[in-house]
């Protein structure tokens, strides 16, 4: 007796919803960082999610939270440490190195301002390894500086650190994308307050530009002076691409079952024999 009977519409139905369930769950799992940067994936309370994606929106202050009690999950910060990232818990849980998660408050679990710029004429180079002993480092005075896990960043940089004055303004913006225009004094970085991923990209005035890790958490790039625009963007694209090969496999699949499942057992065994 075969093991699976295409002709059958009980076995396939069982065998397509056991492959749909398979896909979803891993899927949803290997794209949790892209899905919880979307806006009607964000919870309401932390199991619920948004009904009205147009109310994701940014904010200046804390009262202005996106939606009711949304505290900043999609992003890492927020009580629901589930969603966190792990480099932005491993600063969270530890109280001296809150304050450099300057757009969170970490009593109520809400974020204070977002997007959140910081610019600077220099930054504190400091190996990302570090984040190893960080209960033997000191945090960034973010007043004056920031730190920077790639020491090339650095290359051409002259003068000490301290925090600029700048005007920025948004835009575009979306979970997972963030423009803007900004007017540096001196060349110099802008630090972005949400967290570092290696599929973010980024581009200075339609250049391609160096996204850099920053603060353990965080992401940078390095301004020339004068006005610029920068985008941000977040693009998963292997995830994408596992998603498309996924679905077609999973179409040619089915339709081979169902060229299997029309030709018939008997007909199948005769090409079979005939063919060398």
């Amino acid at each position: 007796m075969p093991l699976l009977r295409w002709s059958s519409p009980r076995a396939r139905t069982r065998l397509a919803a056991l492959l749909l369930l398979i896909t979803f769950a891993d899927l949803t799992v290997s794209a949790s960082y892209y899905w919880q940067r979307i806006a009607w994936t964000l919870p309401k309370p932390a199991t619920a999610l948004l009904p009205d994606a147009t109310l994701f929106r940014p904010i200046k202050n804390e009262s202005e939270n996106w939606y009711g009690n949304y505290s900043g999950h999609a992003h890492g910060p927020g009580p629901n440490y589930v969603f966190g990232l792990r480099s932005w818990l491993v600063l969270a849980s530890r109280e001296r190195w809150r304050p450099v998660l300057e757009n969170w408050d970490s009593h109520t679990g809400r974020m204070t301002e977002y997007p959140a710029l910081r610019f600077y004429s220099s930054a504190s180079f400091v190996p990302f390894d570090r984040i190893k002993e960080i209960d033997q480092i000191s945090p960034p005075d973010v007043r004056t500086t920031f730190y920077i896990h790639n020491e090339s960043a650095l290359a051409g940089v002259t003068g000490s650190a301290r925090k600029l004055d700048v005007e920025w303004s948004l835009t575009a913006f979306t979970p997972n994308r963030m423009h803007a225009t900004v007017d540096m004094p001196e060349p110099g970085f802008v630090l972005f307050l949400d967290n570092f991923d290696r599929f973010w990209k980024a581009r200075i005035n339609g250049e391609p530009a160096t996204v850099y890790p920053a603060n353990f958490t965080f992401k940078a790039l390095k301004l020339p002076a004068g006005k610029s625009s920068i985008a941000f963007e977040y693009d998963p694209y292997p995830i994408k691409w596992g998603w498309i090969a996924y679905y077609l496999c999973f179409i040619g699949f089915l339709a081979g079952g169902s060229i299997g499942s029309a030709l018939g057992p008997e007909r199948i065994g005769r090409y079979a024999s005939a063919t060398p």
